[in-house]
């Protein structure tokens, strides 16, 4: 078994910066954030709800020695969740954010081919 890869786990930490900043701006800076398709992002009521989830799961994907088959396959199951809610219910970059870690676990809960 391979474990999620370290472009994809870099790929979620990107993700929760993005979110972090969205949810801290109007904060620190009087105002909305400038980006468009984040200032729509800012205006959800579930964006700090949203940014824990992809915390949760970016932390969870960083540390290997979590990592089982089980777990994954459980993992695989909770992101893929998110991501259809995201796109459906939530907000597209959520959903953006959830499909390669969903890709990824599924990936990792696969045998690695034998060495040759």
């Amino acid at each position: 078994m391979t474990g999620i890869s370290r472009s994809t786990v870099i790929y979620s930490w990107v993700w929760v910066l993005i979110f972090a900043v969205t949810l801290a701006w109007p904060y620190i800076f009087d105002g909305t954030i400038p980006l468009p398709g984040l200032a729509k992002l800012a205006q959800s009521p579930y964006l700090a709800l949203m940014s824990t989830a992809l915390f949760i799961c970016a932390l969870f994907a960083s540390i290997p020695r979590l990592q089982s088959r089980n777990k994954n396959l459980v993992f695989a199951s909770v992101v893929g969740c998110l991501a259809v809610a995201g796109f459906l219910f939530l907000s597209v970059p959520f959903g953006l954010a959830n499909v390669p870690l969903c890709y990824e676990a599924i990936r990792s809960t696969k045998p690695s081919p034998p060495d040759k």
